[in-house]
């Protein structure tokens, strides 16, 4: 465990992947419904996130969902991510293909199981995808007023820091 988190610190300095590459590897962990780790190489790892989808927290409602979802179209199969960029923490951003038609982000859209981002514009279509799971009610859009993500956390870090 310690050589792979020094294989993504490596990663993250020396930046081997460079937006717009496509890679492919195995899918060996996911962490939510948007966050994997990628072996690209024996014993090189990249953590990918969804770029312009955000999935909600484990903690939230349909965050187990979410987790369920992706690990069963991710967890140990081959995919291929397009490199869109790295969030402010190092973390890889990209389109995530199953197979040769099949697109992660979509399909977490259409479930109902995440919100858009403005990141990836080059994907209009997604917009349509997620107004289309709201009206049917799918999901997280089953709820009246559903908490987006980045609301949860922003709430979690202000409760959290009072406490301190």
């Amino acid at each position: 465990m310690k050589r792979f988190w020094i294989l993504v610190l490596a990663f993250t300095f020396f930046g081997a992947v460079q937006a717009s590459d496509e890679v492919s590897g195995k899918v060996v962990k996911v962490v939510d419904g948007n966050t994997f780790h990628l072996e690209i190489e024996e014993d090189e790892y990249l953590v990918v996130k969804l770029c312009g989808v955000d999935a909600p927290e484990i903690a939230q409602a349909y965050g187990e969902d979410a987790l369920a979802f992706a690990s069963q179209a991710l967890l140990n199969k081959k995919v291929t991510v397009t490199i869109t960029s790295r969030d402010r923490l190092g973390n890889y951003l990209g389109v995530v293909r199953i197979g040769k038609k099949k697109i992660l982000n979509e399909l977490l859209l259409e479930e109902g199981l995440g919100w858009r981002m403005e990141q990836c514009s080059d994907y209009p279509d997604w917009d349509q995808i997620m107004e289309t799971s709201k009206i049917q009610g799918k999901g997280l859009w089953s709820q009246e007023s559903p908490t987006p993500p980045w609301e949860y956390r922003r709430n979690a870090t202000m409760l959290g820091s009072k406490g301190s």
